[in-house]
């Protein structure tokens, strides 16, 4: 969307080089969920939007996929599938390692029947570009060519690519950038070095067979839902792992990953409520979307269920449920237009009740085994815990959005870092403090 406001030209480029067939496009959530965490329709829906997006604006769509976070889950092939999406990229640390030292070009992946490809992302060699040594790039190419590894699949983010005014040269200089660099390298060496699209991969090279995914996490997301203290240790283990290179410790580094995604709902109380506003906001959304197609209200209230549903779609977004790389859920003013569009999903389902009077309901809304009081009137929403005292969790005015959007105050993972550096000596003496009168 911002493209298209403010790079229309960027995007025109960007399709002449997809019908040139040197970029594939790639189909996920339209507003960066994480597909397993939201409802199977809503899922359908982001994934149907995106893709329709990308062929009106774009160009042609093949039938490969992202997913935000990089999490895997068991229920993903079949949401894949459901949206004839055919191929998918998950990092290698997810992947167990059934024979030889690495990765086969592509493995299969399937639930209760749906099956769809998934290509290993080597998180070694993509944390090298642009900012590693492309030299040493090349010798690790050909290294794992004699040793027999056909292809590699490599994932780098747009962040990480020299963006900012101070890394630009660095990144980008004609002569000395190091990304300019690395193409260099690609185009000297393309007799045995080759640029191959994920569909490309899949209609060349060999499936290495059936594989099953771990469920969970890689990298600094998988550490940071950990918390300061296992992800912590989790890091230790992986950084022993390297020092020690034997036979032992090699095996032990395959099991060494991140917890599901989902742990971020448990880490978090204000994520879970995030989260589980969101399922009922859906819910909502979705009981009136069945009272129009049933024609139990009036026509009128057709556009707005549409909408309504893209302000839902917008609050699905999974950065606001953590705090890894992309994750702002430290942000409040994050949180806050996550609120904002969630109370207007529902809202809208609201108005088009015809008895709107104030109703109480008693349930388990937060998931946690114990009993909440919802009170929801024309103008708000309260929502009370009896477990907690009868403590206020969310007070939400429709169109302001929720008064208690706080968040509570955790032991960080930078604070070992602070006091580790306690002992180092003083160099600045105390400044005398400035008095007003």
């Amino acid at each position: 969307e911002w493209m298209e406001e403010n790079e229309p030209a960027l995007l025109s480029r960007i399709g002449k080089c997809v019908l040139k067939g040197q970029i594939e496009l790639l189909v996920g959530s339209w507003f960066g969920a994480a597909l397993h965490l939201i409802p199977d329709r809503d899922a359908q829906a982001q994934l149907l939007i995106h893709s329709q997006w990308l062929r009106s604006r774009v160009g042609p769509v093949e039938r490969s996929a992202w997913l935000h976070t990089g999490a895997w889950d068991p229920d993903l092939p079949r949401r894949l599938v459901r949206s004839e999406l055919r191929c998918t990229m998950l990092d290698g640390e997810l992947l167990p390692r059934p024979r030889g030292a690495h990765h086969e070009p592509w493995y299969v992946v399937e639930r209760g029947g749906p099956a769809i490809a998934v290509l290993p992302i080597d998180p070694h060699l993509s944390a090298q570009i642009p900012w590693g040594s492309p030299r040493a790039f090349g010798l690790e190419l050909r290294r794992r060519r004699e040793q027999g590894q056909r292809c590699v699949t490599l994932s780098i983010s747009v962040d990480s690519l020299g963006l900012s005014e101070l890394a630009a040269p660095q990144c980008w200089d004609p002569q000395d950038g190091q990304f300019p660099l690395f193409l260099q390298l690609i185009t000297r060496h393309s007799t045995w070095i080759r640029t191959l699209s994920p569909s490309a991969v899949l209609a060349q090279l060999r499936s290495g067979g059936r594989i099953v995914p771990y469920t969970g996490t890689s990298g600094e997301l998988g550490r940071s839902l950990l918390g300061p203290e296992q992800g912590g240790a989790l890091q230790r283990l992986r950084d022993a792992a390297r020092r020690r290179p034997d036979s032992v410790t090699r095996e032990a580094e395959g099991f060494l990953r991140g917890p599901p995604l989902e742990t971020a709902l448990l880490r978090w109380d204000e994520a879970n409520r995030l989260h589980k506003r969101m399922l009922r906001a859906s819910a909502s959304l979705h009981a009136l979307r069945r009272r129009v197609h049933t024609r139990k209200t009036p026509e009128s209230a057709s556009g707005a269920v549409e909408s309504a549903a893209l302000r839902l779609y917008r609050g699905q977004g999974v950065g606001v449920l953590h705090d890894g790389p992309g994750g702002l859920i430290r942000s409040g003013r994050a949180r806050h237009q996550v609120w904002l569009a969630l109370l207007d999903a529902e809202q809208s389902a609201w108005n088009t009740v015809e008895d709107r009077r104030g109703r109480v309901e008693v349930s388990d809304y937060d998931c946690d085994g114990t009993k909440e009081v919802l009170i929801t009137t024309q103008a708000m929403q309260l929502v009370l815990r009896p477990a907690c005292g009868g403590g206020l969790s969310e007070w939400l005015i429709w169109g302001l959005g929720n008064l208690c959007n706080t968040l509570t105050r955790t032991r960080e993972t930078w604070y070992e870092l602070l006091e580790s550096q306690r002992g180092i000596p003083q160099l600045i003496g105390s400044v005398r403090p400035l008095v007003v009168e």
